[in-house]
């Protein structure tokens, strides 16, 4: 399950490392906050650009386009456009499992 934050939302506070994400009811227009876990690579990753690059975000689009995925990872998708790949900033983990024969 992803979770998708609303253009213009702070994804973290600068006192407090817990995470916190606007979800929206497609049938009413409450938003309704609740805890998620961010992957500490990830949150970094998004710390610095909300810190350091939020003008360019914004620019490009992808104030709007941020899905928290259920293990921690990330995906900042560019705005679409028609016949393009937008593009995306993302952040996966590969689990590898390991067999000793």
């Amino acid at each position: 399950m992803a979770t998708r934050v609303g253009a213009g939302q702070r994804l973290f506070s600068s006192s407090t490392v817990a995470s916190r994400v606007a979800t929206y009811r497609e049938d009413e227009s409450d938003v309704l906050l609740s805890p998620v876990y961010v992957h500490h690579v990830s949150k970094t990753v998004l710390q610095y650009l909300q810190e350091f690059r939020a003008d360019w975000l914004a620019e490009q689009g992808l104030d709007r386009g941020l899905c928290l995925n259920s293990n921690g990872t990330f995906v900042l998708q560019f705005p679409s456009r028609r016949g393009f790949d937008a593009g995306r900033i993302w952040y996966g983990i590969d689990r590898i499992a390991w067999v000793d024969e």
